[in-house]
C-alpha cells in the first residue's frame, strides 16, 4: 500500500462545505458553526476586557497612588513607592526586605519547632539516637550542614529513616 501525499494534504485543508440554504437549525449545526475561523473583531469581544478602574489605597504613613495594578497599590500602601509611584525607593526596599526575611525566618523556627516536638512525641528515643549514629557515623559534613542549617534533621521522616537505615546497616554487618 502506497501512500498519496497529495491526496492526504487534499483532504486535511479542504475548505468547508457550505451550509444548504433550507437546512433546519439544530443543535448538531452548532459545533460547525463554533468551528468556522473567528474574525479580529470576534476574537476582541470575546477575549478583550477592559482595564479595572484605578485602585486609590489610603494610609496614614504613605500617600496614596492611583493605579491599575493590585501589586503597585500595595507598594505604594506600604510606602516602596516615592510619591509619583514611579520608583522604588531604597530604604522602603530594604526596610522590605529585612521585614520579609525576619517573618520567614520566623515561620521556619516554629516550623522546625512543632518538627521537633513531634520528633520528640512520636520517635522512640532509641531510634533518634539511632539517627544520630547514623548521621555522625555515614553522612558526608556537607549533608550534615545542609540537615541542620535547613532544619530538615529534627523532621519526623528525616529521624525515622536515618534510623532504618541504621537498623538495616545493622543487620547487614550483624550477617
Amino acid at each position: 500500500m502506497t501512500f498519496d501525499l497529495d491526496a492526504a494534504a487534499a483532504r486535511m485543508y479542504a475548505p468547508p462545505a457550505p451550509p444548504t440554504p433550507n437546512a433546519p437549525t439544530t443543535a448538531a449545526a452548532a459545533p460547525e458553526a463554533a468551528a468556522l475561523p473567528m474574525t479580529l473583531e470576534d476574537r476582541a469581544a470575546k477575549f478583550y476586557r477592559p482595564a479595572p478602574p484605578p485602585v486609590e489605597t489610603p494610609t496614614a504613613d504613605a500617600p496614596t497612588v492611583p493605579t491599575t495594578d493590585p501589586v503597585v497599590a500595595d507598594l505604594a500602601a506600604l510606602g516602596i513607592v516615592n510619591p509619583e509611584g514611579s520608583a522604588l525607593t531604597p530604604e522602603a526596599f530594604v526596610s522590605l526586605h529585612d521585614s520579609v526575611v525576619s517573618a520567614h525566618r520566623a515561620t521556619q523556627d516554629a516550623e522546625i519547632a512543632g518538627w521537633e516536638a513531634q520528633t520528640r512525641r512520636d520517635v522512640p528515643q532509641h531510634e533518634i539516637t539511632a539517627a544520630e549514629a547514623f548521621a555522625v557515623t555515614h553522612l558526608d559534613a556537607e549533608v550534615r550542614d545542609v540537615l541542620a542549617s535547613t532544619g530538615l534533621g529534627s523532621h519526623p521522616g528525616i529521624v525515622k529513616l536515618a534510623a532504618k537505615l541504621s537498623r538495616a546497616l545493622s543487620e547487614r554487618t550483624s550477617r
